[in-house]
């Protein structure tokens, strides 16, 4: 018996009737021929949409509704359930499933994320020894999130543990190739 992606979002108080989903396949993948994975789900009379898939492998996917998005980690064999409020869809999400772990993972991961960099901006107009000091306390941020997953999730999938590490590593790479340039800029104003 083949294992499916199972994937199901309860809308409270909906605004729209469709939820979209789709693969978050790095640009190096697609360059090599990867294919690409995305479904538009039409909310029922109960408000809920679901994915249930054999053909979908496990792997990052953003899920969409209105102008809201979220990223979540999908398996064969696992599922993720998500409740959003219709209305306000930027109050906290709510899963439940086997990959609900996963799930607040990454959402925490990303607020964190999104915190950063915009605190990295004025980090830019300083100089370069309290630039780098920034740099390394924000990757030993994300890194300690990550140590911390993992610890607590040994079994975990060890791919998707890789994948975050070097992600870690390209938001840090990104700021450090920018900064000669933005920084001008910044000392410029």
């Amino acid at each position: 018996v083949e294992e499916s992606i199972e994937f199901g979002v309860e809308v409270l108080n909906p605004r729209e009737s469709e939820v979209i989903i789709e693969s978050n396949t790095p640009a190096i993948e697609l360059a090599q021929g990867a294919k690409t994975y995305r479904d538009t789900l039409q909310l029922d009379s109960n408000y809920w949409a679901k994915l249930e898939t054999p053909s979908w492998p496990a792997g990052l996917y953003t899920f969409s509704y209105g102008d809201q998005s979220w990223q979540v980690y999908l398996k064969p064999g696992k599922t993720l359930y998500a409740q959003i409020n219709g209305a306000d869809p930027t109050q906290p999400i709510e899963f439940q499933g086997r990959l609900k772990k996963v799930a607040n993972y990454l959402q925490e991961r990303n607020a964190v994320v999104e915190r950063l960099s915009e605190e990295v901006r004025p980090a830019f107009g300083s100089a370069e020894a309290d630039f780098l000091a920034f740099v390394d306390s924000s990757r030993k941020v994300l890194d300690s999130m990550l140590v911390q997953f993992t610890t607590n999730n040994t079994r975990f999938d060890m791919e998707f543990m890789r994948r975050q590490g070097l992600s870690n590593y390209y938001i840090i790479a990104q700021w450090l190739e920018n900064y000669p340039s933005y920084r001008e800029y910044y000392v410029a104003e």
